[in-house]
């Protein structure tokens, strides 16, 4: 009963302001309302496309996600070495961690 009360009493301020406004407005002030509402009502279903789209983009990518990604690729630039500045000490220009092979590009060493 009471949402019935607001719901109603909301509608007629709406349009008793409609009303008002209308009459005492001028026709290029009252156009430029009417386009703005109306562009306000057309965007509407391209928000709602946008939110669709971007919600399904991130269900995939979530399914996409149990997947183990490859690792990056870090590549750090030999200006330290041109310029005199110490480098850190390598073992050898192959460094092995686990399952990867790391090469050290640039650097004069063995070659298998």
């Amino acid at each position: 009963m009471i949402k019935r009360t607001i719901v109603f009493l909301s509608l007629a301020f709406v349009v008793t302001l409609a009303v008002v406004l209308g009459t005492r407005m001028s026709a290029d002030a009252l156009a430029v309302i009417v386009g703005v509402i109306l562009g306000i009502v057309a965007s509407i279903p391209t928000v709602f496309v946008v939110v669709f789209a971007l919600t399904r983009r991130q269900s995939h990518l979530d399914r996409l996600g149990s997947a183990s990604p490859q690792p990056p690729i870090v590549i750090v630039n030999g200006t330290e070495k041109a310029q005199g500045q110490p480098q850190a000490a390598l073992p050898s220009p192959y460094l092995h961690n686990g399952n990867r092979k790391w090469t050290v590009i640039g650097d004069e060493g063995l070659d298998d």
